[in-house]
């Protein structure tokens, strides 16, 4: 007999013939009930608190409004997805599990096709992904030249996914607006955390998340994108390349760039590597922890620098940060933007540089190309450096050095290489080294100003 329902009441998967007992096949069950919730005539799908065991994964299209109920039970399935949703808007998971097998796969909790207003909250996911948000059906090529939002007003929150290094990513988003990531953990995958890959996204909010032992990024935005806020985030143990922030142009999406990204208050401890910040313009980077990076987690391996600002980034802030005990081959922070015929400014100011062990702290590297770099380091802390704070090699721009405090090192500021137009302020620092405060190695004389090198 039918059960009759009204529009808002709950459909229980256990009333169509599932059991919940961990070894009886619900798929059959399952999918009755959500083709009475798909049609609309109740609102919200029941598991009461069991496991659940599933052979295929559960679709829904072109659905409205519904609440999906786990009860915090357990789904077990085979080596594919869990969720398939795709046209669809107002849909929330909450406190459901997903268990597929510990074999190579690349099952997802859910896989997503144009979606709104979706969220995932307290859903937990291992031996796989957790979300993919596709715009395109069957890997259809992107049109970078379609500037609408395939998806937007995506939430997770309070989620938990173990890759178990078996995927490649663990969350992967294609042009969208207005996504919210906070309070999840993140680990186990041989990709990124999160990766925006490919079109335009922007509005995106990564808050009060933990990524942990990935091989990969933590966050990649690949592509275009625009308002990128991640803070309160802690990156540890992570070993990919560069290790926690990247942006990265879209070799499919001509000048594919970053525009406004804060990177502030996040915690990056012991990983490979710290950020990589590629083609962004306005970024801020601000009051954030970087202790003990540059040495890969896993085998040891030391790599040239903890932080690199290259290509095309411009307006470029680091502000208010600690970089404390990093060890790198090269420095900790690498300046060597290459864009053409662009200003490309960065402001390095109020930082504290404390026990770091590099050749370098700051390396402001000479770039073959027509930008006019502007770099402006002031009222920083560089306090026990094992060789020199700041090196500068110039073809054109102008270098300020003034306010800094250089303690406990060998050498304050090496000028290394300098093209005629090129100009260096060095003004009202202080430094009290074990060695000269400042060495200049070419024909152009920076200018010099009140400064107090070696008093004590």
């Amino acid at each position: 007999m039918a059960i009759q329902l009204e529009a808002g009441e709950r459909v229980n998967v256990m009333e169509y013939g599932a059991k919940g007992d961990g070894s009886t096949d619900d798929t059959a069950a399952i999918k009755a009930a959500i083709k009475v919730v798909a049609s609309g005539k109740a609102s919200v799908l029941l598991f009461p608190k069991g496991i659940y065991k599933i052979s295929a994964p559960l679709e829904l299209t072109k659905a409205n409004r519904i609440f999906i109920e786990g009860n915090g039970s357990v789904i077990r399935g085979g080596k594919h997805d869990l969720f398939r949703i795709q046209d669809s808007s107002h849909v929330q998971v909450y406190r459901l599990t997903y268990e597929p097998p510990s074999t190579q796969g690349a099952a997802r909790f859910l896989r997503g096709i144009r979606l709104s207003h979706v969220t995932l909250l307290d859903c937990h996911m291992t031996n796989g992904a957790l979300a993919y948000f596709y715009g395109t059906y069957d890997g259809d090529p992107i049109d970078y030249q379609d500037k609408t939002f395939w998806n937007q007003f995506l939430r997770l929150e309070k989620c938990t996914v173990s890759g178990e290094y078996l995927v490649d990513n663990l969350v992967m988003v294609q042009k969208a607006n207005n996504v919210v990531i906070t309070q999840c953990l993140f680990e186990k995958a041989t990709g990124d955390g999160v990766k925006f890959n490919g079109g335009d996204s922007e509005n995106l909010y990564l808050s009060f998340n933990e990524f942990r032992h990935l091989n990969g990024d933590g966050i990649d935005m690949f592509g275009s994108g625009r308002y990128l806020h991640i803070d309160n985030n802690y990156f540890h143990h992570i070993r990919g390349y560069p290790a926690n922030l990247k942006l990265s142009g879209d070799q499919n999406n001509q000048g594919g760039t970053t525009f406004k990204a804060w990177f502030v208050q996040n915690r990056v401890e012991n990983n490979a590597l710290g950020l990589g910040l590629a083609n962004g313009k306005n970024i801020l980077v601000q009051s954030n922890i970087f202790r003990n990076n540059g040495t890969d987690p896993v085998d040891g391996t030391t790599y040239s620098h903890l932080i690199m600002v290259d290509e095309s980034a411009e307006d470029i802030r680091f502000i208010d940060n600690d970089f404390l005990e990093n060890r790198t081959r090269q420095s900790i922070l690498t300046l060597e933007q290459t864009g053409k015929d662009a200003n490309l400014h960065t402001l390095i100011r109020d930082n504290r540089f404390r026990n770091n062990s590099s050749p370098y702290v700051i390396f402001i590297g000479k770039s073959e190309s027509t930008a006019n770099r502007m770099i402006d380091i002031t009222q920083n802390v560089f306090d026990g450096f094992s060789d020199r704070a700041i090196a500068v090699q110039m073809t054109r721009g102008s270098v300020t050095i003034r306010h800094n405090r250089f303690l406990n090192g060998r050498e304050g500021v090496r000028i290394m290489t300098l093209a005629a137009g090129v100009r260096v302020y060095i003004t009202e620092n202080i430094a009290q080294v074990s060695g000269t405060p400042m060495i200049n190695s070419t024909a152009i004389i920076p200018i010099e100003q009140l400064n107090s090198w070696n008093v004590r």
